[in-house]
C-alpha cells in the first residue's frame, strides 16, 4: 500500500502507522456498520492483514485497536486474533524494556498505552493489565496529570499538540471504562481544558468564533493556523469526554 496525493498517484510507501491506522478505521467499520460497509471493510481488513509486517511500535498500536473493534462482531475470527497477539506482543515487549515512549517519535504516542489497556480488557490477560496500568500512570507523569502535551522528537519550539492532547483523553478514557476509577477523570478533564485555555501559556487553542482549532501551542504562542487535523481532534477530545461522563458506552476505541 502506497501514500497518495491529491491526484490519486503513488508518493512512497505508507508508514507503519498510517497501515495501522487503517486496519484501526476498517475494524471500527466491521464492527459498527451494517451492509454493504461492513462487508466491503471486512474484504479490505483481510486484503491488509495478509501483507501486515509492521516494523516500528506504532503500527501494532493501532493494529491492536483495529483488532479489538473486528473481534467485537466476528469473536471467532482466529487470523485476527493471531494478528492482536503478535501486535500485543511487539508493543508490551518494547514498554517492558522502557523504551516505547522514546521510539515514539510523533504527537500521538499516548495511543500506546490506549492500545494496551484496550488489549487487556479484550484478552483478559492479568500480567497485560498490570503493564496497561503502568503506562496509564506514566501517560498522566508525562502530562503532567493533563496538562502538558509536548511532542515527542525533535521539538525545539515546545510545541504541545491538540492530537497529543486528544490522544490522551482517548487513553485515560479506555482505562476508565475498564476500572471505573474516578480518580482517572480529573486529568481527563485537565485535557480538555487545555484546548480551553488552561495550559502554560493561559491561552485557548479552541477558537469559539469560528469553532476551529489552532494547531500547536508554542514557546512564543499560539501556531494560529486551524488546520483539519487540530479541530477534528479537538471534537474527538469533547465527545469522548462527554462519552465517558455518562452518555454510554461504546466500542473497545
Amino acid at each position: 500500500m502506497h501514500r497518495l496525493s491529491y491526484t490519486r498517484k503513488p508518493l512512497e510507501q505508507a508508514s507503519d502507522a498510517s497501515l495501522g491506522k487503517t486496519l484501526w478505521a476498517l475494524g471500527y467499520v466491521v464492527s459498527r456498520s451494517s451492509l454493504p460497509h461492513s462487508a466491503a471493510a471486512n474484504d479490505l481488513f483481510h486484503e491488509l492483514l495478509s501483507n501486515w509486517s509492521p516494523q516500528t511500535i506504532m503500527g501494532p498500536a493501532y493494529a491492536i485497536l483495529g483488532a479489538a473493534n473486528y473481534l467485537m462482531r466476528f469473536s471467532g475470527a482466529s487470523d485476527v486474533r493471531r494478528m492482536l497477539s503478535r501486535s500485543i506482543d511487539e508493543l508490551a515487549g518494547a514498554f517492558e524494556a522502557d523504551a516505547a515512549v522514546d521510539q515514539w517519535k510523533a504527537a500521538d504516542w499516548p495511543v500506546a498505552a490506549q492500545a494496551m489497556t484496550v488489549a487487556a480488557q479484550a484478552l483478559e490477560n492479568g500480567g497485560l493489565k498490570t503493564l496497561a496500568k503502568r503506562m496509564i500512570a506514566d501517560l498522566r507523569r508525562e502530562t503532567n496529570e493533563g496538562t502538558v502535551f509536548l511532542k515527542r522528537g525533535e521539538n525545539p519550539d515546545e510545541e504541545e499538540l491538540p492530537l497529543t492532547a486528544a490522544t490522551c483523553i482517548e487513553a485515560l478514557g479506555a482505562a476508565y471504562k475498564v476500572d471505573r476509577i474516578e480518580d482517572i477523570l480529573q486529568p481527563m478533564r485537565n485535557s480538555a481544558d487545555w484546548f480551553l485555555g488552561a495550559n502554560n501559556k493561559g491561552t485557548a487553542v479552541y477558537d469559539f468564533e469560528t469553532g476551529g482549532c489552532y494547531d500547536a501551542l508554542t514557546a512564543s504562542g499560539l501556531n494560529r493556523n486551524q488546520g483539519t487535523e487540530a479541530t477534528t481532534f479537538c471534537l474527538i477530545a469533547f465527545l469522548t469526554l462527554t462519552r465517558i461522563a455518562g452518555i454510554g458506552e461504546s466500542s473497545p476505541n
